[in-house]
């Protein structure tokens, strides 16, 4: 279930062309990923302790605990993609600035 939040970070990130790459880990997309956009480092390194506690955690979660732990990674995704859209808009308004006329 967990997965599913996951996959879609994946997607959402491949737009900016930061797709998780085939045998990458969740700590290794997360650098590659935050060295591009330092902007939304906060909410990719809670957004994978969350995955990775639950995914690779030593203790079985519960039925509870898990829709829990997805409720939080959809809100992050969802915090990330306001982020992503606030930091597109930025950079072309300065484009739009900075182009000749």
């Amino acid at each position: 279930i967990l997965d599913s939040a996951y996959l879609a970070l994946s997607e959402e990130l491949s737009h900016y062309q930061l797709a998780r790459r085939v045998g990458e880990g969740p700590v290794d997309f997360q650098d590659r990923v935050v060295a591009q956009l330092p902007e939304i480092s906060d909410l990719m390194n809670q957004f994978t302790e969350i995955y990775i506690s639950a995914i690779y955690g030593a203790v079985q979660l519960s039925e509870a605990e898990e829709k829990q732990g997805l409720t939080q990674l959809r809100q992050l995704l969802k915090e990330i993609k306001q982020c992503l859209r606030h930091i597109q808009s930025v950079k072309s308004a300065q484009f739009t600035l900075f182009k000749m006329p």
